[in-house]
């Protein structure tokens, strides 16, 4: 349990508890997992070396450096990763929390806390220096950041600054508006029909893709930004967190442990193929069934890491780099890309390219004031504000909790 979280953690543990077994939760349901902090830090790198490498590299062909970036071609669904992840946490905070008496305030004030403080900040400091910044796309309409609409924007022909301050925030926008719609769902449904849904979504993701690829009139990367289209990603994370938290579920996990390992594995040489064949963004192949075959592949890794701590995918997440990078991930999230622009324009002149040593130089400079200044941001700005937010809390008074206990034993 964080600091964070003193007091909410513990009491949504125990409502969160089905009927018949309410004083021994299910053996997967902890109040505190830091393989998912680590999974949060490890996807966090994957996207900064996409950034960095894959976008940056400049290489001669058959040099070690381009058969790196050749192997590395898929670093960017990292990003699926947290959308994956996204839909396992708040899942299971709204899961917990479903017979608050003050669902929605406590969740969108706590979400407000913890998203928008930080994105106002990079959003201001973008408006006041865009002029040092080199830019050759087309500006975007102050509007589209405000009301967190980027991905639509993309999604219908426009681009984002190439200045790349904000390039990374439709992302932000994509899952703001799973936020709009996750905790109604939650809410109106019964968990028990959780999995029929989490199906029904994956089915439909993969149809809408299909269609908004095939289409004229939306940009072939509409399948990457819309929330809709992303749906899978968010859905089989609360899935999982259903799963993790019913007990027959965390039953079955343990019992088919070893056909889970089978399965990530098998899902993990399917993306190796679509590295092989250099299938990536903006390939019809990736664009539809490779976002599926990505969003089962991490959900894959979460269940594990979740499940089977001891395991060796719960170990590797459970790697203290990786836990403290996890702690620090939005402010490494929206800082990598400026950092890195800012540092390139001072000592060479342009834009990012990764063609030589002092190219390299740059970069790890980079990353390390990018580290520090997280950190910063994390202590002195962002946990503040979110231990503010845990001021509302979901059971505002004991006698809440009680009667909501009582609820849950004769439900």
């Amino acid at each position: 349990m964080t600091s964070t979280q003193p007091r909410d953690a513990a009491i949504e543990q125990a409502v969160a508890a089905p009927p018949e077994d309410l004083h021994h939760p299910p053996p997967l349901d902890q109040p505190r997992i830091a393989a998912l902090d680590g999974i949060r830090g490890f996807a966090i790198l994957l996207i900064i070396f996409f950034h960095y490498y894959d976008i940056d590299g400049v290489f001669v062909r058959g040099t070690i450096p381009a058969y790196i970036l050749s192997l590395t071609r898929l670093t960017w669904t990292g990003i699926d990763f947290f959308f994956v992840l996204s839909g396992f946490l708040i899942g299971g905070i709204l899961l917990e929390a479903r017979a608050s008496p003050t669902y929605y305030r406590t969740f969108y004030i706590r979400r407000a806390y913890r998203i928008l403080p930080l994105y106002g900040v990079v959003i201001v400091l973008y408006w006041l220096t865009a002029p040092i910044f080199p830019s050759t796309g087309t500006p975007v309409p102050s509007y589209i950041y405000l009301t967190l609409t980027q991905n639509i924007w993309v999604a219908l022909g426009g681009k984002l600054d190439v200045s790349v301050w904000l390039l990374v925030t439709w992302t932000i926008a994509t899952e703001e508006q799973f936020y709009l719609v996750a905790p109604a769902m939650i809410r109106k449904i019964s968990p028990g029909r959780l999995p029929l849904l989490v199906a029904a979504a994956v089915v439909f993701a993969l149809i809408l893709r299909i269609a908004l690829f095939e289409t004229s009139q939306f940009d072939p990367r509409a399948t990457l930004v819309l929330m809709p289209a992303r749906a899978d990603a968010f859905m089989l994370g609360i899935g999982s967190a259903w799963l993790v938290r019913d007990p027959r579920g965390a039953r079955w996990l343990v019992e088919r442990r070893g056909w889970l390992y089978l399965l990530t594995f098998a899902l993990g040489i399917v993306l190796l193929v679509f590295t092989k064949k250099g299938w990536t963004l903006d390939t019809f192949a990736m664009s539809t069934f490779g976002f599926t075959v990505t969003s089962f592949f991490y959900v894959a890794l979460v269940v594990l890491a979740v499940s089977h701590p001891e395991g060796p995918v719960g170990r590797f997440f459970s790697l203290r780099p990786l836990i403290a990078m996890g702690a620090i991930a939005y402010g490494l999230y929206l800082f990598h890309s400026p950092v890195k622009e800012l540092l390139h324009l001072v000592f060479n002149g342009h834009r990012p390219r990764l063609a030589s040593w002092r190219d390299v130089g740059v970069d790890l400079l980079a990353f390390g004031i990018t580290l520090l200044l997280a950190r910063l941001s994390w202590v002195h700005f962002e946990r503040p504000l979110v231990r503010r937010g845990h001021r509302y809390s979901y059971w505002p008074s004991p006698v809440a909790r009680t009667r909501v206990r009582r609820e849950v034993r004769g439900a």
